[in-house]
């Protein structure tokens, strides 16, 4: 805003350099001069309008990795899995079990033996009853020692974080669960960091959508801005599959709707988003007002080493109803992309068993599909 202002000096000078604006600065010249300036100014303009549509990015205009080549390209072959899971939403493997998201049942998690694939258990009744729950989210998020097994998972609609004692659970026939956390209006989801808490909240008013560290109470520690502007149809169409890396320092997103995957830094500040894309790095939402939106990271899981985004590029109209061979792109945590994972089958869901190695993928028909890992992938 305001004048753009030029340093002007005589290199000959023992005077004081002075600042002086652009139009100014121009009466001082001749018109050969002014010419050349004009010349210079335009260029230099297109320059400084260039680098901003190069920068500018939705998710807080953060830098935008172009990883348009993938060190490694192969063919995975699916084994089916001896389960057959109903209403699943999505799957976890944690410990010796195969854990599922399940959607219009009477219980919102499947509990399921990852060897022999047999049903053990359905718990978290969806109601308002005593013991029962409105709006269930669970990333996957657990931790174990020598005696118990805990999933943590978030009830937004009545804003607690929980802890879930499976092994407790399971042993007494009787559910175990412990309020761990109060957590902001409107968010989702929620991780476990420390002592502390990491929540997605999206505020109207402000039309802002950032996470909030925040204490056992709700008290903000600090806050992440994310996206601005957003309105509520803006806020539908930025959805993305969020997991925190296991060592807590940084969560990645992958965007349903747009080409991106975004990288927060929760220790510091470098934050940036990485795109297979080779076209313009300005992402506007006003794209998906004229077009109809494409699919493009449906899930996520990450590890220590990796981040795993399952990218789907169909039509939303298609999407879970058309087959579509889809794809999973292996990234570091500097936005390198390191292997493309492509599956004959149409996969929903994903998740990492580090322990056999294996990739798991739901497929449509709620069939699941193991994958051997690759080699270079290997912990």
């Amino acid at each position: 805003k305001g004048h753009p202002f030029f340093y002007c000096s005589n290199p000959n000078s023992t005077k004081a350099m002075k600042i002086l604006p652009i139009h100014e600065f121009a009466y001082h010249l001749n018109k050969s001069q002014r010419e050349k300036m004009r010349h210079h100014y335009l260029l230099l303009l297109f320059c400084i309008i260039l680098g901003a549509c190069e920068s500018q990015n939705i998710f807080q205009n953060t830098p935008l990795v172009h990883a348009t080549t993938f060190q490694h390209e192969i063919q995975l072959t699916g084994k089916k899995k001896d389960i057959t899971p109903i209403g699943t939403l999505g799957l976890q493997i944690i410990d010796t079990f195969i854990i599922s998201t399940q959607s219009n049942l009477p219980e919102y998690l499947g509990i399921y033996e990852k060897v022999s694939g047999r049903k053990i258990k359905d718990l978290l009744t969806i109601g308002r009853g005593p013991g029962e729950f409105l709006d269930c989210t669970f990333k996957g998020q657990y931790r174990k020692n020598k005696q118990n097994l805990e999933l943590y998972f978030s009830d937004c609609n009545k804003g607690y974080f929980y802890a879930l004692n499976l092994t407790q659970t399971l042993r007494q026939d009787s559910l175990n669960i412990t309020l761990l956390s109060t957590i902001p209006y409107r968010s989702f989801p929620t991780f476990l960091t420390g002592n502390n808490y990491l929540s997605r909240a999206y505020f109207p008013e402000e039309q802002t959508i950032l996470y909030l560290l925040h204490d056992s109470t709700g008290q903000t520690i600090r806050q992440y801005p994310l996206y601005k502007d957003v309105d509520w149809i803006r806020y539908n169409q930025i959805g993305s599959a969020d997991e925190i890396k296991p060592d807590l320092s940084k969560i990645a997103m992958g965007m349903l709707l747009f080409n991106q995957i975004n990288i927060v830094d929760l220790k510091g500040n470098q934050h940036f988003s990485v795109t297979t894309s080779d076209k313009s790095t300005y992402l506007s939402t006003q794209y998906l007002d004229e077009h109809e939106p494409i699919v493009y990271y449906s899930d996520l899981t990450c590890t220590d080493q990796y981040i795993y985004a399952l990218y789907v590029n169909q039509e939303i109209s298609d999407w879970q109803r058309v087959a579509h061979p889809t794809e999973i792109h292996v990234f570091d945590w500097k936005g390198k992309a390191v292997y493309k994972l492509k599956t004959q089958e149409t996969l929903l869901s994903i998740d990492i068993d580090e322990t056999d190695h294996k990739i798991y993928g739901l497929a449509t028909e709620e069939q699941i599909f193991t994958y051997d890992l690759p080699e270079l992938l290997l912990p």
